[in-house]
């Protein structure tokens, strides 16, 4: 094994239930804690869209773990945007990239940066973050635990024949989910 393929590590985005509604049960709060936790275990990078949410929870976990390569996404152009327009929050980061493209653009850049791509408890709103994902050829991996909510995007895309059971990887094991 060559140098370089010791200092490889996955590049992970993690895309989650925004906040409000269910995500602020306390068991998924745990669960984004622990996911956080493991990603830093692991010595991944953690790639994140700048929301409030299960994502940035999960940012929370890995650098309470002594992670220092966590990357937010922003929708905005640049600081003072992300501040006063979006009112988003940057602890926890440690880099964060201003792409200046909206939620959707945002989304785009770090699906296509990431080498895997993990939902968790998704739900509809992130059926474009899952195509990008798909179209850029990326490894997706499901977190479904029916005991936490109904997964609506998985729901979704098993009606309309965009995936069928075997297709990607669907557990509520976080080991199997991060497993390399």
């Amino acid at each position: 094994m060559s140098r370089i393929e010791n200092l490889k590590r996955n590049t992970i985005a993690v895309y989650g239930p925004r906040q409000g509604g269910w995500f602020d049960e306390e068991s998924l709060l745990f669960l984004a804690l622990q996911l956080g936790k493991e990603i830093a275990n692991r010595e991944d990078i953690l790639g994140i869209p700048m929301i409030p949410g299960f994502s940035y929870w999960t940012a929370k976990g890995a650098k309470k773990a002594g992670s220092n390569c966590i990357i937010g996404f922003s929708p905005a152009a640049h600081e003072e945007e992300h501040d006063k327009r979006y009112a988003l929050p940057l602890r926890f980061i440690d880099t964060v990239i201003y792409t200046g493209f909206g939620s959707s653009g945002a989304e785009l850049l770090l699906s296509r940066s990431s080498d895997i791509v993990l939902f968790v408890h998704a739900g509809i709103d992130l059926y474009h973050a899952f195509l990008v994902a798909r179209e850029q050829g990326k490894e997706i991996r499901f977190f479904s635990d029916s005991s936490l909510g109904r997964d609506e995007l998985l729901s979704y895309l098993k009606e309309k024949g965009e995936i069928k059971d075997g297709d990607f990887l669907i557990t509520n094991n976080l080991s199997q989910l991060l497993g390399k």
